[in-house]
């Protein structure tokens, strides 16, 4: 994958409204492997198509799901004229165990970009919230994020649970696996 030492752009920040990782998700991961682009000619791809597709305000004030996600980045990847795949390799199946989904991510062509879908708990409480981000470099050790929101820099891999039903103060993460898509550049 991509070191995030290798991009010296900051992620677009989406400010208080926290609904709005999943749009951000994508401009991030197509501004990350493509720098040069123009961020506001990126966003406006990525919010033009939300509005032809389905003209709600339901995304924009409580989120969208991964079909969207999926949907709104293959657009703006066709619409920009990107040289590039996106894969989605547990989208019908969740992965087996924690360290072989790591294993998978560590393992694939670089450069890429992993969005990932989670649930965040937040300690000393059972209350969560569900984030979109862009993981741009997985070791033995944690993902590096590029975050439109307050996600720290480094997510620890000790951290990290695959979705379950039961509440872990050591394992704040609760991974959608099912939710993962990467996106590779495809190098000339």
């Amino acid at each position: 994958m991509y070191k995030a030492t290798e991009n010296n752009k900051l992620p677009a920040k989406q400010g208080s409204q926290d609904s709005m990782c999943g749009f951000y998700t994508c401009a991030n991961t197509v501004l990350f492997l493509f720098p040069e682009l123009n961020p506001n000619y990126v966003f406006k791809v990525v919010f033009d198509y939300y509005i032809k597709e389905w003209n709600d305000a339901h995304g924009v004030l409580y989120g969208i799901y991964r079909n969207r996600v999926n949907k709104i980045l293959k657009h703006t990847i066709k619409k920009l004229c990107l040289d590039c795949t996106v894969s989605t390799p547990y989208w019908s199946r969740k992965a087996g165990d924690i360290k072989s989904y790591f294993k998978a991510l560590k393992d694939i062509p670089t450069p890429s970009v992993v969005i990932m879908g989670y649930e965040y708990e937040l300690e000393e409480s059972p209350d969560f919230y569900s984030h979109w981000t862009c993981i741009v470099d997985i070791n033995n050790r944690s993902m590096t994020t590029f975050d439109s929101y307050h996600e720290a820099l480094k997510i620890p891999i000790t951290k990290c649970r695959l979705w379950d039903t039961a509440y872990s103060k050591s394992k704040p993460y609760r991974i959608s696996s099912t939710d993962t898509i990467i996106v590779t550049k495809e190098l000339k």
